[in-house]
């Protein structure tokens, strides 16, 4: 990396409301809400006074939208920056349990819900991964675009995924990963 640069990771928008039941969602391809659409658009002023040379995204829309909110307003501040999509930033792959609340999980998987809650970053979800694992992957993914770019970048991704490579930069245990604050729309900041 370059002398002075810095990667921003930022969550996608919110993608449901208040109040709706909580879902185990990875890999499911669901949509921001309004609301999600204006933390996006808010995360972009923010990038107003910063040089940014790409976007790169998860595949998955939330992200797509939310690196497309943010790219139409750095245009709007005069900075071009093209978008990006790589697959390797999705979300943790969340197996059996994807797109099921966790009253249901609860309810189908017991023990492995038992599991999960002793071993939090290291337990992979049946027929998915790890947090550990996701977090290798998204370590791997990061690597390589670091080695194919220049300048500053925006990487659009997930709380998950991102929470699994950051426990290991932060010296969080990965079974405290939840501990590591990832807001919608929120920005991480690396540097060197």
């Amino acid at each position: 990396m370059g002398k002075d640069r810095t990667i921003y990771l930022i969550r996608h928008g919110a993608v449901y409301e208040e109040g709706e039941i909580h879902r185990c969602l990875g890999h499911t391809d669901v949509p921001l809400t309004t609301r999600g659409e204006r933390q996006a658009g808010k995360t972009a002023e923010w990038f107003r006074d910063k040089e940014i040379k790409d976007i790169y995204t998860s595949p998955l829309q939330r992200c797509v939208k939310t690196a497309q909110i943010i790219r139409k307003q750095l245009a709007d501040f005069g900075k071009e920056a093209g978008i990006r999509i790589q697959g390797s930033l999705q979300e943790i792959n969340t197996g059996k349990w994807e797109n099921l609340s966790f009253e249901e999980i609860r309810g189908k998987y017991p023990e492995e819900y038992e599991a999960r809650s002793r071993e939090l970053g290291y337990y992979a979800f049946p027929g998915g991964e790890s947090f550990y694992q996701a977090g290798i992957r998204f370590g791997k993914c990061l690597e390589v675009i670091r080695k194919e770019t220049e300048g500053n970048l925006l990487i659009v991704t997930h709380a998950g995924v991102m929470r699994g490579y950051l426990s290991g930069l932060l010296g969080v245990s990965l079974n405290d990963v939840f501990t590591i604050s990832q807001p919608y729309a929120g920005i991480m900041i690396l540097s060197e």
